[in-house]
C-alpha cells in the first residue's frame, strides 16, 4: 500500500496554475500539461498573428519570473525562541532571511490571507543594496561582481550606477518578488510600494503586468523633506522633496473603497446653556456664476446685500433665527452656531497628495528611530511611523494582516502596534528582512549592532516597553500585542533523500536504536520543534503564530498545532499509543507520523492509517475539508 507523505516542495505555482486552468478550461490541460494552442482555442484567439502590445522587457525578464515560479526546496524557517517576545500569546512574526526564499516559503500558509501589504524597496540609487538571485554564484564569480559583498554566501551586492546592468539587475529582484506577493494579497487587499522618480516609472509598468492597469488605485506623492540643501549649487536647483507610494489591488481600482481618516480635533472656543460651539458663516457669494437672487430674501431682520447671499433657504433659515442658532458678530454679519455635540466626526478625504502635517517626513523619520534606540543606529533613510500608520489606518482595519518584506528599521512593525493601541485594534505584521552586516567602521557596529536584523529587534523591544511605561493605566493594556516571533531562513530539518527508502528492508542496514532512527529522518542539530513548524509551512492557511503544545499525556515527542494538527516524533509506535490518539478530543484534522516509528511491522502501519483516516473522515462531516493521516 502507499500511503501519503509530506511533499517536499512548499510553494509550487506552476502546478497551481495549471489545477486552476483545467477547472476553467478542461481541454486545455492533458496528462497535468498546459496545451497552449487548447488554451488559446478556449479564449477564442487562433493561429492568426496578433498586433504588438506594449511592454517593458529587459535582459533576465524571463529569468526573473522563472525565479518567481520555481519552487523551494531544501530550506525551511527555524524557530528563535531566545530572540521572541512574549512567543506564547503573540500573532506577529519577525523573519530573518531573503525575502523571496521568505515569500516562497509563506506561501500556502498565507495565500490570499494578507489584506495589505507595504515595502520600500531599495530605490536604486547607486549606493543601496540589490538582492541577488543567482544563489549558484561561486566565490571567485562573487568576488569579482561589483559592489561589496555581504558574508551570507553574497546575497546581495551595492548596485553601481556605472554597471552595464544597473536597471536591470533593479527590475529582476523586484520582478519576482511582486509575482509571489500578488499571491499573499486577499481579494479586498491592496500592495503599497515606496519609491522615488527615478525609478517610478518602471515600477508602475511591472505591477501593470503583475497586478493589472486597471488595478492601479492610485499614486501617492508625499513631501519626504522639509529642509531645503543650501550647499554649493544645490539651492540653485529644483529640489526633490516628494516621495511616492505606488498602490494596487487584486481588483480594479474604481471598484474599491477604503477607510476614511478622523481628522484633527476641532476647536469649540465658545459654550453656552446649549453647549460648546463654533461659529462658521452663514453667507455665501452672490457673483458670477453664484448669483442666486432667491436666497437674497430677510431674515431675522437682516438682508444681505448685493454681493452676498444665504447658504440655505428661507424657511432654514428662519429656523436657525427661532433657534438662536444664528447670531450677529462685531461688524453685523450673521454667523452660525455649530455645537460640537451635534457635528459629525470630520474627515480627512483620502487625497493622493500628502502633506507632512499628516505624514511627516524622512526627518521626522529618524527622530522617531532615535527617540526609541538613541541616535547610533547609523540610517538615514528612515519612514516615519507617522506615515505607515496613515496607510495602514486607511488600507486595512482591526485583525487584518499587514506584511513587510523589505523591514528595515521596522516602521511598520512600530506603526502597527501604535495604531493597535489608539483604535483597539489586532492587526498583526509579518516582517521579513535579510541580515545586512553593518560596517565594521560604523557608530552603529560600535554601539553593538552586527547587522540592520539587530536594530529591527530592537526597535520593536523598545517601543513595546515604552508603550507599556506611557499607558500602564489605560483600560485593556494588558490585550496589546507588543510580541514577536523570531524565526530564521535555514536549511531543512528532514532527510528527503531517505524518503523513499524508509520502511521494510531499509532497517536491516542499521540498528535499531534511538539515535539512528534521528540520524535516519533528520538532519545534524534538528530539534522536534524545528520539525513541527516545517510541516506546519506545509498546511493549507495555518498561520506561523499558531499556538504549539507539547501533548505530554500522550508522549514526550508528539505535539500540536493550531489545536488541530498533530505531529508524531516518537520513535517507536505501539497499538497503546495509537489507542490514546484516537482518543483525543476533539480530534486533530490531522496526524504526521514517522515511518521509522513502525520499525517493519507494515500491519501496524496500515492498522494506524486505516483507524485515524476512518476517524477524521467521520467526524469532518459532509461540509468540512477532509484531511489525511500523512508520513515523513
Amino acid at each position: 500500500m502507499t500511503y501519503p507523505k509530506i511533499p517536499q516542495e512548499i510553494s509550487d505555482l506552476v502546478n497551481e496554475n495549471i489545477q486552476k486552468l483545467a477547472a476553467l478550461f478542461p481541454s486545455a490541460v492533458k496528462d497535468g500539461e498546459l496545451d497552449i494552442d487548447a488554451l488559446k482555442q478556449e479564449l477564442g484567439q487562433f493561429d492568426e498573428v496578433g498586433p504588438q502590445k506594449y511592454e517593458l522587457t529587459w535582459a533576465g525578464k524571463q529569468e526573473a519570473k522563472q525565479t518567481a515560479f520555481k519552487s523551494i526546496v531544501g530550506k525551511t524557517l527555524k524557530y528563535i525562541p531566545e530572540e521572541s517576545k512574549h512567543a506564547e500569546t503573540t500573532e506577529n512574526l519577525f523573519i530573518e532571511g531573503d525575502n523571496l526564499e521568505a515569500l516562497k516559503l509563506l506561501h500556502q500558509n498565507y495565500y490570499g490571507a494578507v489584506k495589505m501589504i507595504y515595502i520600500d524597496p531599495p530605490y536604486n540609487t547607486g549606493n543601496d543594496f540589490i538582492y541577488n538571485d543567482n544563489f549558484r554564484m561561486s566565490k571567485e564569480e562573487s568576488a569579482i561582481a561589483e559592489g561589496d559583498m555581504s558574508n551570507l554566501e553574497e546575497r546581495y551586492t551595492v548596485n553601481r550606477k556605472n554597471q552595464n546592468r544597473y536597471h536591470t539587475n533593479w527590475l529582476n529582484m523586484m520582478y519576482s518578488r511582486l509575482r509571489l506577493a500578488k499571491d499573499l494579497i486577499t481579494q479586498n487587499g491592496v500592495i503599497l510600494v515606496s519609491i522615488s522618480d527615478f525609478e517610478v516609472s518602471n515600477l508602475l509598468t511591472i505591477m501593470d503586468e503583475i497586478f493589472g492597469a486597471d488595478n492601479r488605485v492610485a499614486i501617492f506623492s508625499w513631501k519626504s523633506r522639509a529642509k531645503p540643501t543650501n550647499a554649493g549649487n544645490a539651492k540653485y536647483r529644483p529640489q526633490k522633496v516628494a516621495e511616492y507610494v505606488v498602490v494596487y489591488g487584486r481588483r480594479p481600482g474604481d471598484e474599491m473603497t477604503f477607510n476614511v481618516i478622523s481628522s484633527k480635533e476641532r476647536a469649540y472656543p465658545h459654550e453656552d446653556d446649549k453647549g460648546r460651539y463654533r461659529l462658521t458663516t452663514i453667507l455665501t457669494s452672490n457673483r458670477g456664476t453664484f448669483r442666486r437672487e432667491t436666497m437674497r430674501f430677510t431674515s431675522g431682520g437682516f438682508t444681505p446685500d448685493e454681493n452676498s447671499r444665504w447658504k440655505a433657504g428661507k424657511n432654514a433659515i428662519d429656523e436657525l433665527f427661532k433657534r438662536g442658532y444664528i447670531i450677529f458678530n462685531n461688524d453685523h454679519v450673521p454667523m452660525e452656531k455649530k455645537y460640537e455635540h451635534e457635528e459629525q466626526e470630520p474627515l480627512y478625504p483620502i487625497y493622493t497628495f500628502m502633506d507632512e502635517t499628516l505624514t511627516g517626513t524622512a526627518e521626522t523619520g529618524k527622530a522617531d528611530l532615535n527617540e526609541v534606540i538613541g541616535n547610533q543606529h547609523g540610517l538615514d533613510t528612515v519612514k516615519p511611523v507617522q506615515l505607515i500608520k496613515y496607510l495602514i489606518a486607511t488600507f486595512s482595519c482591526s485583525n487584518d494582516i499587514v506584511v513587510d518584506f523589505f523591514a528595515g528599521s521596522c516602521t511598520t512593525a512600530q506603526a502597527v502596534v501604535e495604531i493597535n493601541l489608539e483604535e483597539n485594534t489586532k492587526r498583526r505584521y509579518v516582517l521579513i528582512q535579510i541580515s545586512e552586516p553593518i560596517d565594521k567602521n560604523s557608530e552603529a557596529f560600535r554601539a553593538g549592532f552586527s547587522d540592520i536584523t539587530e536594530i529591527g529587534k530592537k526597535r520593536i523591544r523598545e517601543v513595546g516597553k515604552k508603550i507599556l511605561e506611557e499607558n500602564n493605566n489605560k483600560e485593556g493594556i494588558e490585550n496589546l500585542d507588543i510580541g514577536f516571533k523570531v524565526f530564521r531562513i535555514g536549511d531543512t530539518n528532514i532527510n528527503w533523500l531517505h524518503q523513499d527508502l524508509r520502511g521494510g528492508d531499509l532497517f536491516d542496514h542499521y540498528d535499531k536504536n534511538a539515535s539512528d532512527k534521528d540520524k535516519l529522518d533528520f538532519t545534524p542539530d534538528f530539534t522536534d520543534m524545528d520539525v513541527v513548524y516545517e510541516i506546519m509551512l506545509r498546511q493549507t492557511d495555518i498561520p506561523l503564530s499558531s499556538k504549539v503544545e507539547q501533548l505530554t499525556d500522550i508522549g514526550e515527542r508528539t505535539y500540536i498545532f493550531a489545536d488541530s494538527f498533530l505531529v508524531c516524533l516518537e520513535q517507536v509506535i505501539t497499538r497503546e499509543l495509537v489507542d490514546r490518539l484516537s482518543a483525543i478530543e476533539p480530534l486533530p484534522v490531522k496526524f504526521v507520523f514517522r515511518d521509522s516509528a513502525f520499525d517493519d511491522d507494515i500491519a501496524l502501519k496500515d492498522e494506524t492509517f486505516r483507524t485515524l483516516s476512518a476517524l477524521i473522515e467521520r467526524n469532518s462531516g459532509g461540509e468540512k475539508q477532509t484531511y489525511k493521516v500523512e508520513f515523513i
